[in-house]
């Protein structure tokens, strides 16, 4: 079960990174024709975990640390998403200053590493935690992207 947990978190984040990538790279080329501007966009990547989970039987200190990259791999996500967000809105601003920019929210996650000698049991309540900060993530993207969208069809 912990197997398949963690699985399905990688795949769910691959399909996560090249949405908003995807998102990412569109808003890259609107600011490119719209306002002749480049911005810097970083690409976010998943934990690369997947070959790992699917070729090899693991022990518990195993899952450990592939639950622990997961964590820390969505964190540094999220910082780079917020920072493509922010470049993006500072766009707006050097080059339509009559725009509205509504603001955005600041992407949070905030889970701390799990430490080492937890059961299976217990990883599997962490990793459902963890999705569950995910789905919130992704909520908070899905906002964000609708402001960005607002800010540009009201220039």
């Amino acid at each position: 079960m912990l197997k398949d947990k963690c699985i399905n978190f990688e795949v769910s984040m691959n399909e996560v990174c090249l949405i908003v990538n995807h998102n990412s790279s569109v808003t890259k080329d609107f600011a490119r024709l719209h306002y002749e501007a480049e911005i810097l966009c970083y690409d976010i990547k998943p934990s690369e975990q997947l070959s790992r989970l699917t070729l090899n039987e693991l022990d518990d200190e195993e899952y450990t640390e592939i639950i622990n990259k997961f964590i820390s791999n969505v964190k540094e996500n999220v910082l780079l998403i917020n920072q493509n967000i922010e470049s993006f809105r500072n766009c707006l601003n050097d080059n339509d200053p009559s725009a509205t920019i509504n603001e955005h929210e600041d992407i949070i996650f905030d889970m701390e590493e799990i430490k080492e000698g937890k059961t299976s049991e217990e990883m599997e309540k962490d990793m459902d935690i963890l999705m569950d900060k995910v789905r919130e993530v992704v909520k908070t993207l899905n906002i964000n992207r609708e402001i960005l969208i607002e800010n540009i069809t009201s220039s």
